[in-house]
């Protein structure tokens, strides 16, 4: 995975990212911001604002075999 990088140059085009969430209790999670909200939103919780401090591309995905 890349480096940790500050959330103010993460993409904002609805892109899901992976996510460090400093406060009020530590997480990592993926997150996307939606422009039409003006917040960081999960898939699962999309309501919840995140204040997240640093971000990192997502890795690829495994190759699933079918």
């Amino acid at each position: 995975m890349s480096e940790w990088q500050p959330i103010e140059t993460a993409p904002k085009g609805g892109i899901s990212i992976f996510c460090y969430i400093p406060m009020p209790t530590e997480r990592m999670l993926t997150l996307r911001y939606e422009a039409s909200m003006k917040m960081w939103v999960t898939d699962v919780h999309s309501f919840v604002p995140f204040e997240p401090s640093h971000w990192q591309p997502l890795p690829q995905p495994p190759e699933v075999k079918q």
